[in-house]
Order: structure tokens, then sequence, then C-alpha cells
């Protein structure tokens, strides 16, 4: 069974996505961050990805519906 998907992306902005079905948490690394976004749903997930801009889709779709977690970086913390 799957339980995760993960997705690198050609974008100034997002580097990779990483969406844990069970969890419907969608991780996106960014490069210098990382933030997990919690409760997002297969839908809009799938929209994240096949969006032709994956940064738009982040402040449009993502941003404005779910909390997320910033994760510490071994960047951040050295």
């Amino acid at each position: 069974m799957i339980t995760k998907t993960m997705n690198v992306y050609d974008s100034s902005l997002v580097r990779e996505s990483v969406y844990e079905y069970d969890k419907k948490q969608l991780t996106i690394v960014f490069s210098s961050s990382m933030y997990h976004y919690h409760g997002v749903s297969l839908e809009d997930y799938n929209s994240f990805v096949e969006a032709d801009s994956q940064g738009k889709a982040l402040n449009s779709i993502i941003k404005p519906k779910y909390e997320f977690t910033k994760i510490e970086t071994e960047d951040e913390t050295n």
C-alpha cells in the first residue's frame, strides 16, 4: 500500500513536496525552509501538483485553507 508520494518541481520557490495519505499532511520543501501543512485534502494536493505554478497554487489553494508547522532544517540550526 502506498502511504506517501513525493514530487520534485522546476520552480524558483518550491523544490519538492511530500504528501502522506494517511495523515493528510503535505510537506513543502523550499530552498532554505520546510513546512508541514495539516489536513490537506487529496483533491487540493492534486490541484497543487498539477498547477502550472506551484508557488501560485501554494498561495491560492494551500495557505488560505490549512494550518502549518515550520520545520527546522540543518541550515537554520548551524
